[in-house]
């Protein structure tokens, strides 16, 4: 006879759109030893590389949530079984926060130890009426771990989290509650059903937004005002390129079709392809109903602002050609003359055009040409399209002309992040200083 497995430490149990992750060694009651804790890395890793998670609930088997690291596992070794235990641990916790599903603790029975500091690394927390709560460590004389020296104080603030660390006191759920360690209270019996709830609610949200959300309050105490301003700004912008953005309060009752930002127009629906179509995500039924409105509304259409739609705010500098990629419409006979200079190399681009280069009729392309030229074919310059671009390239990488980070610069961030880089992210670090001393000019 084979003598049967063991049931797995964790268990993964969802498929789509919602994770629940269940801590599953009920007989201890979910304490974490050295299979638990691997088993939850896994599980953790799976989540993070599956794009169409978009909410995780943390829940634990048996008759509470989790009663901290495994003590038989400790006493054995104490230093080697804590290394055990805290290594896939503290791969997985910063690996949780960095994903964007937001994620939902369900708490019940007991939460002690290393359990309650994995319940402080949630964003939110649903708690049974029944849990206790106790951080325990200080009565097995030992600092805390896995985060809760990190996520205590941020939550209930430096004077409590002393309080709450240093005595060891047990907390019920409603005092944990007005602590503000947990969000909600509910009867036992209806505690899974609010946490689905959530959950439901949480997964057809914004997930991108979530997760720049969740990264920008975790980050903000360790940032002055200047650079949390920055990192919204940035984190902001990346919102505006998702799927999730919903409609804006503004916008006019008949939608156009973006594409890179760039107004796409389609003057009769019934010739668009349909390959193209498909690969644009448009429906061509709503299309068509929605040309048929315009038709019908051409007079009321006729006097909306459109300039005013598509108008960009001044810059404050002119800006450089390469970061003015979408500043308009580009008209058809330049789009003809692209398509052409597509299917040329740098020895037939410098020939055909010479130092005139082809006519355009925007005229930012011409400088967009130069570079292209310069970027890709170096050697078909001459003596003064050399020194033109020799002096674009020292301009903007080492005098920082417009406002971008310099070379210099950039090494130093590169340098800043190595300190404390693992492994792979070391070799990508060393690649781009590579990179960017191979495209870097050379000063007279």
């Amino acid at each position: 006879m084979h003598a049967t497995p063991p049931p797995p430490p964790v268990l993964l149990e969802g498929q789509g759109a919602l994770a629940p992750l269940r801590f599953n060694r009920p007989q201890a009651p979910n304490a974490i030893d050295v299979s638990m804790a691997e088993a939850f890395l896994a599980a953790v890793q799976a989540i993070a590389a599956d794009p169409g998670v978009r909410a995780v609930v943390l829940r634990g088997n048996g008759k509470g949530f989790m009663a901290g690291g495994d003590l038989a596992t400790l006493r054995a070794d104490p230093v080697q079984g804590a290394h055990d235990i805290l290594t896939p641990l503290n791969q997985a916790l910063p690996l949780l926060a960095r994903i964007n599903a937001p994620v939902i603790a369900q708490v019940h029975g007991v939460a002690a130890g290393a359990g309650l500091a994995l319940m402080l690394q949630a964003d939110f927390v649903l708690a049974a009426e029944d849990t206790r709560l106790n951080l325990a460590y200080i009565k097995l004389g030992t600092n805390c771990d896995v985060g809760a020296s990190w996520a205590l104080p941020r939550l209930v603030g430096l004077r409590r989290a002393l309080e709450i660390a240093l005595l060891g006191d047990t907390y019920t759920a409603p005092e944990a509650e007005r602590l503000g360690l947990i969000n909600r209270v509910l009867p036992a019996a209806e505690l899974g059903a609010a946490v689905q709830q959530l959950a439901e609610r949480l997964a057809a949200g914004p997930t991108v937004a979530y997760g720049h959300m969740r990264r920008l309050l975790r980050s903000s105490f360790d940032h002055d005002l200047p650079t949390q301003l920055h990192a919204e700004a940035a984190a902001f912008a990346q919102c505006g390129h998702t799927a999730d953005l919903p409609e804006g309060m503004a916008r006019l009752p008949v939608k156009t079709i973006h594409i890179n930002k760039s107004p796409v127009v389609i003057g009769n629906l019934k010739t668009l392809p349909p390959a193209l179509a498909e690969r644009w995500g448009l429906d061509m039924a709503v299309g068509l109903r929605h040309a048929a409105w315009a038709a019908a509304h051409a007079a009321e259409l006729e006097a909306l602002p459109w300039a005013a739609v598509f108008q960009r705010p001044a810059p404050a500098h002119a800006p450089d050609v390469d970061e003015d990629l979408y500043g308009g419409f580009i008209g058809p006979g330049d789009r003809r003359t692209l398509e052409k200079l597509r299917s040329l190399g740098g020895d037939a681009l410098a020939g055909k055009f010479g130092k005139r280069g082809p006519a355009f009729d925007d005229a930012r392309l011409e400088e967009l040409f130069f570079r292209y030229r310069a970027r890709n074919w170096p050697d078909t310059l001459d003596a003064g399209e050399q020194a033109r671009w020799l002096l674009h390239c020292q301009e903007r990488l080492h005098d920082g002309v417009g406002g971008g980070q310099t070379l210099a610069q950039f090494f130093e961030r590169i340098d800043a992040l190595s300190e404390t880089a693992d492994e792979r992210g070391e070799a990508i670090l060393s690649a781009l200083y590579d990179h960017a001393e191979a495209i870097a000019p050379e000063l007279p």
